[in-house]
Order: C-alpha cells, then sequence, then structure tokens
C-alpha cells in the first residue's frame, strides 16, 4: 500500500545498501539500477538527505550513501517522510472533514489497524535484512 514515491524510496536505499558500507553511488548510478526517472530519484534523495538518513557530497567523487550502518535504517526510517498516512496529522482518506479516534469516521478504526499493522512490519525490517533477503534471492 505504499505510495510510488515510498516504494521508489526504498528502491533507492535498498540499491545503495547493496553497493557496501561507505560506497558513494551518483543519483545516475542509483537511477539506473533502481529504474526510477532521474528528477524523481533526486527530489526522494534531497528527502532522505534532510530525514538524517544520507550523506550526499557533490563534485567529483561525490554522491549518495547511507549516514549509518544499513542494519539502523527501518524500512519506515525510510519511507516516512513520503507516506502521509503515517502522520499523525493525516487527512481522512475518504474525505472526511473530521476523523481521528475522537471523531471517527465510518471505518476509521478498521483503517487505523492496517496502517498500525503497515507500520510495525515496516519498523520490524531494516536495510540490512531485505538488501541480504535481495542477495541470496
Amino acid at each position: 500500500m505504499l505510495t510510488l514515491t515510498g516504494q521508489y524510496a526504498l528502491r533507492a536505499m535498498l540499491e545503495i545498501a547493496q553497493a557496501g558500507e561507505g560506497r558513494r553511488m551518483t543519483s545516475q548510478e542509483i537511477a539506473t539500477r533502481a529504474q526510477i526517472p532521474p528528477k524523481y530519484l533526486s527530489v526522494i534523495l534531497r528527502g532522505l538527505a534532510q530525514a538524517g538518513i544520507l550523506d550526499s557530497v557533490r563534485g567529483a567523487g561525490g554522491g549518495f550513501r547511507l549516514r549509518r550502518d544499513a542494519r539502523d535504517v527501518t524500512l519506515f526510517a525510510v519511507v516516512r517522510p513520503f507516506e502521509p498516512r503515517f502522520s499523525t496529522n493525516r487527512a481522512c482518506p475518504f474525505g472526511n472533514r473530521e476523523c481521528d479516534d475522537a471523531h471517527p469516521c465510518a471505518v476509521h478504526h478498521e483503517y487505523k489497524t492496517v496502517v498500525e499493522y503497515e507500520r510495525r512490519f515496516l519498523e520490524a525490517r531494516n536495510l540490512a535484512d531485505v538488501s541480504a533477503r535481495l542477495a541470496t534471492g
């Protein structure tokens, strides 16, 4: 149920994690390997750098790398900046003006359960885990 931006963020971060600790990747390398449009990717990479997940260096020898070990970066940390449903101030996905625990819409509690399950799933997995699974096929 991730947005396209959240999916692209995960794909980009997995490419960086698979590149190896400390290795910088250019945005073009990431875009090519992850099959993400370069302009779209640049917005995502900027957001991940602002979120403190990536280091960015411009110029020759520059690029992007993880700011901390891949074991310390949950999938939730990667997608959170791009997924409005994880915000505490999220709008009702069904268009209701008021929709929170105090003023729930008709499906608020069921939808909240789905969002909470997805959040727990993403928090329980990190880039190293998923990267290792992808590498072994």
